[in-house]
């Protein structure tokens, strides 16, 4: 199941673009992005993401928050038999805003989602199906998403876990070579993630700290 949203009410805040359920996932390239916040979420079988700095396999239930206009590519992993996903699209004028309030510069990849995610498509797509969809309803479910990933960030902690694995073997490898000369590619090597990312935790983790 499909439904894109030709009648936007682009005066509102948020509004949704588009949704799908229990969809035959074919091959997207997007070197420029896409014009709208995108979820995409592994529904059946196996998906990658590929974005800039990094590869993800999308297992089944897990999902990623891809910003506007960020280039990215996604495709059903070879091993899989089939890759089934489940997805909604959303802007608005203050997107922009909001998932930066999110903390959520290019993407946010959650791989343990709680209930409320893992079903929210499924569990709404029934209010996209009517033959009038109301669009103050609709923003306000993009309103209720934005908030349970909030709710994942501030509780869940794997995330927590994953910026200790990278923030405590740099300051490690500073602690015991800081005679050294080290580098952006001493880092990298430490952690296996990359610059661009590396930097995204520290702003996190900085922004976070009391």
């Amino acid at each position: 199941m499909r439904y894109s949203f030709k009648n936007k009410d682009r005066s509102l805040p948020i509004y949704i673009d588009s949704i799908g359920y229990d969809w035959d996932q074919e091959a997207i390239n997007r070197p420029k992005g896409y014009p709208y916040v995108h979820w995409l979420q592994t529904h059946e079988g196996r998906g990658i993401v590929e974005l800039k700095d990094r590869k993800i396999i999308l297992e089944k239930g897990q999902g990623i928050l891809i910003n506007q206009e960020v280039p990215h590519r996604y495709e059903k992993d070879p091993s899989s038999t089939s890759w089934k996903t489940s997805y909604f699209t959303f802007g608005g004028s203050l997107i922009k805003e909001m998932t930066m309030v999110l903390g959520i510069q290019q993407y946010r990849y959650i791989d343990t989602p709680d209930q409320d995610l893992l079903r929210f498509v499924e569990l709404n797509r029934q209010e996209f199906q009517k033959p009038l969809v109301d669009n103050y309803q609709s923003s306000l479910l993009v309103y209720g998403f934005l908030l349970k990933i909030k709710k994942y960030q501030t509780h869940n902690p794997k995330n927590q876990e994953l910026n200790e694995r990278i923030i405590q073997p740099i300051l490690s490898l500073i602690e015991t070579d800081y005679m050294k000369e080290l580098s952006n590619e001493d880092f990298t090597q430490v952690t296996n993630y990359s610059v661009q990312y590396i930097l995204e935790v520290f702003r996190k983790i900085q922004v976070n700290s009391p």
